[in-house]
């Protein structure tokens, strides 16, 4: 399957390089995605098997991280942060600010098949989940404001 190459800024002015093949490949579909990241002295290169095997039946995207493959190298900060802002300029609006901690008390929390907020509602894993869920509300009214 053909892959199609794109380039975008992060937020401090690198250019990411990023491929995607699939169904549905190109912005704005609907299909399912999955989406690799490689690690250190890395690029989309190292998920060559992994691209082929699944492009068939999920869009696929890859990318190169700042300072890797064919992005851009003139970065000043070199940090996690930074690398989180390079995928979050591939994947725009699909990734949500809210992250989710991990969180003992919660998942050594026997659930009988309740919800978290129910076991603890006041632990940062309950307050993470929560924020989550207002995100996700907001964007649902955007676009369907839109």
């Amino acid at each position: 399957m053909t892959r199609l190459p794109g380039n975008v800024t992060s937020a401090d002015g690198t250019t990411i390089h990023f491929e995607t093949t699939g169904p549905g490949s190109g912005s704005g579909s609907g299909a399912t995605a999955l989406v690799f990241v490689h690690g250190w002295l890395g690029s989309c290169r190292w998920w060559d098997a992994q691209v082929e095997h699944f492009a068939g039946r999920y869009r696929v995207a890859c990318l190169d991280l700042a300072g890797h493959g064919q992005s851009g190298k003139t970065r000043t900060e070199w940090s996690i942060a930074q690398y989180a802002a390079d995928v979050r300029a591939v994947l725009g609006q699909v990734v949500f600010d809210t992250v989710i901690p991990r969180n003992v008390r919660v998942s050594e929390a026997p659930s009988h098949g309740k919800p978290v907020l129910i076991y603890d509602l006041k632990c940062v894993g309950s307050e993470a989940y929560l924020r989550l869920a207002t995100e996700i509300i907001q964007r649902e009214k955007e676009l369907r404001a839109s």
